[in-house]
């Protein structure tokens, strides 16, 4: 079969047909490589260098390689994992988001609020108890547009979350303290002027 260049884009029923790519054509001539080359040693040695040391291994190789295409394709990378030593990657949903958290700090740093904002609402969706994400929420709606009462609800959902030994819970504790200290400040310099 062709391999479909909107693969992404086929509804789901769709996408279980088996699609023969260039992965599976080079996972079936290695495969088929390993295995004639290993024919062809064993009978090397056996029968000594003759024509046969040739052509025998073609058929052995030809099913290799259809085993190979067969192990990996059909047991997903379970084959590729063991041969290789790795294993399948079980991510929590806090490590798939980490790098939406790396580009939230990236735009606040930048003071692209607007950005930041959208893409904290678009983590809380998939994770709405968060805590780093809800600080960062925190730190985005008093930083970026002055909003007091939306810093201090995502502030109070932080420490809801996190135990009171926590780093996350003296730091929005802080935080905290550092918006009232402000308003506070700001109080202050009206009734001065």
């Amino acid at each position: 079969m062709v391999k479909n260049p909107d693969y992404r884009l086929l509804p789901k029923e769709e996408k279980t047909i088996r699609h023969y790519d260039s992965q599976s054509v080079a996972i079936f001539i290695s495969g088929a490589a390993m295995t004639y080359g290993a024919a062809y040693a064993i009978i090397m040695f056996t029968r000594g260098i003759s024509i046969m040391a040739f052509v025998l291994p073609l058929p052995i190789g030809i099913i290799g390689g259809f085993a190979t295409l067969f192990l990996t394709s059909f047991g997903g990378n379970t084959f590729v994992n063991l041969v290789t030593g790795r294993r399948k990657a079980n991510w929590t949903i806090r490590e798939k988001l980490a790098g939406d958290v790396n580009r939230i700090k990236y735009f606040k740093r930048e003071g692209r609020f607007e950005e930041a904002l959208g893409l904290v609402e678009t983590v809380l969706s998939q994770d709405p108890k968060f805590p780093e994400v809800l600080l960062l929420q925190a730190q985005i709606l008093w930083e970026g547009f002055d909003d007091e009462r939306g810093a201090r609800e995502s502030l109070f959902k932080v420490r809801q979350l996190v135990p009171s030994d926590q780093p996350m819970y003296r730091w929005a504790v802080n935080y905290q303290n550092e918006i009232q200290a402000y308003l506070n400040q700001e109080v202050d310099d009206e009734q001065l002027d």
